[in-house]
């Protein structure tokens, strides 16, 4: 049972590809996303069952009920737990059925073990793994008193070439960027931890660089 917010189409495209990969791979997926998605054709071709009842609240005691009974009649094995509001609501719907919970961890920080609110989610003794997106991850719940590190494991995500085919290539021009320049393109959505003022900083290094264009795209750059 894979819980996730599947409306962003850039952000969630490696991850909703990677529950296709697992149902093509004979592994039984279901999923519980928002209304809106933008892979539900995706998910419908594959045969993946899709119910749109997403929590939109940390805790969701409607939603708790549901997950319980929804595991016990159709035998679930895993919770995947993608966010926030998925984590918590899994996570006590879990007590007492015999499934693993699985967190997923996205970037670096605000993880604290004097902090009591990290026990809700990734700290939490009911958690079985936290796939984290990079070794700093990893590293920082390792830092972390009362964490049990064979929890922690490292699996990056990327973006195959071969979803983009039919994609044309961007053209410069439209930026007035010069068809000789150097063009450094960063792809995020610009939050404070995604680090984008060190790469602008970073840009002061290359002065004598007159052609060295940075390309910024994503949601909130224009911060």
């Amino acid at each position: 049972m894979t819980i996730s917010d599947y409306r962003d189409t850039q952000a969630a495209k490696p991850e909703a590809e990677l529950m296709v990969g697992l149902k093509k791979s004979g592994i039984d997926v279901h999923i519980i996303t928002f209304p809106g998605t933008a892979y539900e054709a995706l998910f419908n071709e594959a045969g993946i069952p899709l119910m749109h009842n997403h929590p939109d609240t940390k805790y969701d005691r409607e939603f708790i009920g549901f997950l319980k009974k929804y595991s016990t009649d159709y035998k679930i094995d895993i919770f995947y737990l993608f966010n926030s509001k998925a984590i918590i609501n899994g996570i006590f719907a879990a007590y007492r059925l015999p499934v693993k919970v699985v967190l997923y961890r996205g970037y670096t920080g605000h993880i604290h073990w004097y902090d009591p609110t990290a026990y809700l989610k990734y700290l939490n003794p009911r958690v079985d793994k936290v796939v984290c997106l990079a070794d700093s991850i990893r590293e920082l719940l390792y830092e972390q008193k009362f964490f049990n590190k064979e929890k922690a494991i490292t699996i990056n995500k990327g973006h195959h070439p071969s979803w983009y085919q039919h994609i044309p290539a961007l053209d410069f021009g439209d930026f007035e960027i010069p068809s000789d320049a150097f063009v450094v393109a960063c792809m995020a959505n610009a939050r404070p931890f995604k680090g984008i003022k060190y790469l602008l900083q970073a840009t002061y290094l290359f002065q004598k660089m007159p052609n060295l264009h940075l390309l910024l795209i994503g949601r909130d750059m224009n911060k």
